[in-house]
Parts: C-alpha cells; sequence; structure tokens
C-alpha cells in the first residue's frame, strides 16, 4: 500500500439488484460455482443528504416522475349550447401525488433518544465508602 492509496477518499457506494438469477438445477445434475459480480452504484454525500431531507426526495422532481399529460375529447356545441356532432381535444395535467417521508430522520431520532435520552444514575459500588469517596461522589452532577 502506498501514500497516494491512504490519502485517496474512497467513495461510498450503494449495491444494485443486477444479477440475482442464477438459474436452477436438479440434484443429479452438477453446476460449477457462478462468477457473480457485484454492480455498485456511487452515492455521494449530496445524495445521503437528499435521502436524510424529504425535499430533495426524487419523488419531489418532475423531472424523474413527470406530470401526466392527458387528453380528453370534448364535444363542440353550437352557440344554442345543442351537441354539433364535432369533438375537439382538451389537453390538461393531472399532478402526480409526491409524498416523501422522512424514515431516516425517524431512525435518528429514535437512535438518539436511546443513546442519550435517559439520565445516568452514578452508584457508590465500594461496600464500606470512605469519607473522601463520599465526598468525591457528592460533587458528580
Amino acid at each position: 500500500m502506498n501514500t497516494k492509496e491512504v490519502k485517496t477518499k474512497r467513495p461510498w457506494k450503494k449495491i444494485l439488484p443486477n444479477g440475482n438469477s442464477h438459474g436452477t438445477f436438479t440434484a443429479s445434475t452438477e453446476v460449477p460455482m457462478p462468477f457473480d459480480d457485484i454492480a455498485f452504484s456511487i452515492v455521494t454525500q449530496a445524495d445521503f443528504l437528499r435521502e436524510y431531507y424529504p425535499s430533495g426526495h426524487a419523488i419531489n422532481d418532475p423531472t424523474v416522475y413527470p406530470d401526466i399529460t392527458r387528453e380528453e375529447l370534448v364535444p363542440v356545441l353550437d352557440a344554442e349550447g345543442n351537441d354539433t356532432g364535432k369533438t375537439k381535444s382538451r389537453y390538461y395535467t393531472e399532478f402526480v401525488p409526491r409524498y416523501a417521508f422522512a424514515f431516516q430522520q425517524i431512525i435518528k431520532i429514535k437512535q438518539m433518544v436511546h443513546l442519550c435520552g435517559n439520565d445516568i444514575q452514578f452508584e457508590l459500588c465500594s461496600p464500606k465508602p470512605s469519607q473522601k469517596d463520599m465526598d468525591i461522589f457528592k460533587h458528580i452532577p
């Protein structure tokens, strides 16, 4: 290992689901162990922040999940409101419902409560504590 390898920060990565299927075989046939190359995608720190805050989730990006444009055929009416037998196209945009949940934040809050939520109780474990030990123990917050 050289100094360049030590100083180089390796990227975070997520495993991709590519290559999960390796086929089937019966007990009477022997197959060699398949070569299974794992595919990863690189994840930046900005990607982690996008996952942490719901406002940065991909569902909120209309380029990733575009709104749906629909066409509706509307009958053409004359001046009295009677149907003329003709139709015209009317286009409208149906907005995709965009819901993002802060699961990463909920997990972090639960971990912090478990780590820091309960007060620490100090106990004097010596069977016969001296006066010096008692004085030290009184000054512990």
